[in-house]
């Protein structure tokens, strides 16, 4: 552990091309050509497009207004289904893509929606596999959300949250967000890899099943002391577009050795998102915090060691975006 953290583990995304669009009509009682099914070959492998001959959407919702079918590449391809989420502070809609992808089989997206979080709502962060019943007794403890972690790395390691432990997690009905990995202590940032880490973080958020709109956390914390302030400034919003440009909302974990004033953190960075550490970190001016950490010696759920969170809403009635299971008393 350092700086009351536990210490990170150590650890190919297809370019895409070919698009085209579907247009999905509301009104009842319109037929729909079957797709042309493609065959192509890449990387000496045959596959076929991932539509069946049949429409699989029979009625489409009041939110769903069209369906590009696009970027097939290397075995790859992604599905976009548009619909909105409610800011809760401020009765906004906003309107995001929602991505179906497969490589050889469909991947659907995790279950649930993403909602604005409440004030007052208690979790956690861990760094380890959480299976049913660690789930379970977080829950019966009062429990409501848990953040866990995605890598740096091109792959993700065994240990990092994946499609099935994120399934598991909502269907304990807590709700559920990632953050990245932070890299050994007296790392060196720079835009490059500010843009390649956030790249990352973005492509493990989505292979996992995330839907669009759902905060996705760096970990800023731990950097080389001579690290000069604009070369932190620079590396951190490379990371924020990477994760906005993949239609993340991206967030800052401020942790010890975050290297910026809180002047900085505010004016300087492009986030809206900002999550207090329990260490001893700036305050945001403006506009606080929207997550704050607390950390207990010894602090376990059923042996897994954890930091405990609390959500509040910042001064301009901001709040974090959780994918929260269905049946969450907060979905």
């Amino acid at each position: 552990m350092f700086s009351g953290r536990r210490q990170p583990s150590r650890d190919g995304t297809s370019r895409m091309t070919r698009e085209c669009h579907v247009r999905i009509c509301e009104r009842l009682g319109v037929k729909f050509p079957g797709p042309t099914r493609h065959s192509r070959r890449f990387d000496q492998r045959q596959i076929t497009s991932a539509l069946s001959r049949l429409a699989d959407i029979f009625r489409a919702g009041r939110h769903v207004s069209e369906v590009p079918i696009a970027r097939v590449a290397a075995g790859h391809a992604s599905f976009v289904l548009n619909s909105t989420v409610t800011e809760r502070s401020t009765g906004a809609a906003k309107t995001y893509d929602h991505r179906f992808m497969f490589t050889g089989r469909r991947q659907m997206l995790l279950p649930g929606k993403v909602v604005a979080a409440p004030p007052g709502v208690h979790g956690f962060d861990a760094n380890s596999v959480l299976n049913r019943r660690i789930c379970e007794v977080a829950k019966a403890r009062g429990f409501e959300f848990c953040i866990r972690y995605v890598s740096r790395q091109d792959v993700q390691p065994v240990g990092d949250l994946s499609e099935a432990e994120a399934n598991v997690i909502l269907d304990a009905g807590l709700a559920l967000m990632v953050v990245q990995h932070v890299a050994p202590e007296n790392w060196s940032p720079s835009q490059a890899l500010g843009a390649r880490n956030g790249k990352n973080a973005a492509k493990h958020a989505r292979q996992i099943g995330f839907p669009d709109g759902v905060n996705v956390w760096l970990d800023l914390e731990g950097a080389k002391t001579s690290t000069p302030h604009e070369t932190m400034i620079a590396y951190c919003n490379a990371w924020f577009a990477e994760v906005e440009g993949a239609a993340f909302v991206p967030g800052v974990y401020v942790g010890a050795r975050a290297i910026l004033t809180g002047n900085e953190l505010f004016w300087r960075l492009t986030t809206k998102h900002y999550w207090k550490s329990g260490s001893r970190v700036p305050d945001i001016p403006h506009r606080g915090y929207q997550l704050i950490q607390t950390i207990i010696r010894n602090d376990k759920i059923d042996g897994v060691a954890i930091d405990r969170n609390l959500t509040k809403n910042d001064n301009f009635g901001g709040s974090v975006l959780w994918l929260s299971a269905s049946q969450s008393a907060h979905a």
